[in-house]
């Protein structure tokens, strides 16, 4: 029997503070869990290629077609803008997949993260009037359960023939976690891993309970739903241990959100002195 993901709604910084450290996290050089951070509590572990896809209503072969056509545009002009030392193998897939998706191009690739705090921000930066949710995965399990599954094809076999199995529509569908050897800053600052599907139309989630017994799922797979309402305050807190904008896009672009981050916050701050100042008469410690 297929399992399901444990869901679990955040009360406050604390609470989910305790459910991350509840966890066995694993030595810090192979870590158990990674953590995806999204906007909406709704949205499905979809990546943007597939999502792309979807609105049109394309076909696994379709997306193949497309998938080949921004990946030769990627490479004819990657050079111009990268350094020599991060351009990767003219056959790497995954390499080039990775540098794609790391520079907003869309690919099958969803992005992870195996820092907790880093999930939550990613969860509360945007959509401040919707809830917001913070995927939680054993992804070492997963994958040995994958290779289990698929002997033949995951783990190091799919290292070793990428484009048999990610460029061919007759193969089986199951999902990888990988992580680029030559790292960028941001993916450094991020904490960066990515999952991948064999099926270009995958949704990550619904393949990785496929290998999960409902027993096993309840601690290996979850989705921490974090309210609306505590998005402003969770910012507030993951501002004073550095996660912020800054610090995750290394550079002026990281600078500018991260100032755009603190007047969001000091607004919401002098709103609610304006607010306890007309109830309480502005009494201040």
């Amino acid at each position: 029997m297929s399992g399901r993901v444990e869901v679990e709604k955040v009360n406050d910084w604390q609470h989910f503070v305790g459910i991350v450290h509840k966890f066995d996290m694993g030595p810090p050089h192979e870590p158990i869990f990674l953590f995806r951070g999204q906007a909406r509590e709704d949205w499905t572990l979809v990546p943007s290629l597939v999502r792309m896809a979807r609105l049109k209503s394309l076909l696994p072969a379709h997306v193949t077609v497309l998938e080949d056509i921004i990946l030769q545009e990627f490479k004819k002009q990657a050079h111009l803008h990268l350094p020599p030392g991060t351009i990767p193998g003219k056959d790497d897939l995954f390499s080039w997949w990775n540098l794609m998706q790391h520079h907003h191009a869309p690919t099958r690739l969803l992005d992870w993260t195996y820092s907790p705090f880093v999930a939550l921000y990613f969860a509360c930066e945007q959509r401040l009037e919707e809830d917001g949710a913070v995927w939680m995965v054993a992804s070492k399990h997963v994958s040995e359960k994958m290779t289990s599954a698929f002997p033949d094809c995951a783990g190091a076999a799919t290292r070793v023939r990428q484009s048999q199995y990610y460029q061919s529509l007759t193969g089986p569908e199951f999902v990888e976690f990988l992580e680029r050897n030559v790292q960028t800053a941001q993916m450094a600052a991020q904490q960066t891993m990515h999952s991948v599907s064999t099926s270009p139309l995958a949704d990550h989630e619904q393949l990785i309970l496929k290998v999960l017994s409902e027993e096993t799922s309840r601690k290996a797979f979850r989705r921490l739903i974090i309210p609306a309402r505590k998005k402003i305050e969770f910012l507030r807190s993951l501002r004073f241990m550095n996660v912020t904008s800054r610090a995750l896009f290394p550079g002026v672009d990281g600078l500018g959100r991260s100032v755009a981050e603190l007047a969001l916050l000091s607004c919401n701050h002098l709103a609610e002195e304006i607010t306890a100042e007309k109830i309480y008469g502005g009494g201040k410690l």
